[in-house]
């Protein structure tokens, strides 16, 4: 997995609700069709280094409440993963509430499960999880990448 889906997935992880900040870091990760975005928020984390500036980049009408809405979260998964199927469940395990949502490939044989307190959350997570396992392992030095030859 990637480091930037990495941190993204653990800040998800331990998001216990929506948080915007998220929101924007998702949009510039996995859409952002407004590019200065990023530079938006490393001038404000300059200015200003010990608050989150990803929320001053969720402020922007693009930037979707992906950790708030299912809709939004079902949209993205819509958006960047077209050819997936996606569940998401709830039920109840003793007095705890039990949120799952399941990311999957057409007729895939993998299945990317994530649950969380929220189901846009769980949405989220388990979207970046089968992201994670599209991408390509790295390469060990003289061998092959996964899934072709080096150039």
């Amino acid at each position: 997995m990637g480091s930037e889906l990495s941190e993204l997935l653990a800040r998800v992880e331990a998001a216990s609700g929506p948080d915007r900040g998220i929101d924007a870091r998702i949009y510039a990760a996995l859409v952002n069709t407004y590019p200065h975005l990023n530079d938006l928020v490393a001038s404000r984390q300059k200015a200003h280094p010990n608050e989150d500036a990803w929320k001053l980049g969720a402020v922007d009408w693009r930037v979707k409440p992906y950790t708030a809405s299912v809709d939004a979260a079902l949209a993205l998964v819509e958006r960047v993963l077209p050819d997936h199927d996606w569940i998401v469940e709830g039920g109840k395990s003793g007095s705890n509430a039990v949120l799952l949502a399941r990311v999957a490939e057409d007729d895939g044989p993998n299945a990317h499960t994530a649950q969380q307190a929220t189901p846009a959350l769980a949405i989220c997570a388990a979207l970046l999880l089968a992201l994670a396992s599209t991408q390509p392992a790295p390469a060990r030095d003289g061998e092959p990448h996964e899934g072709g030859d080096r150039e």
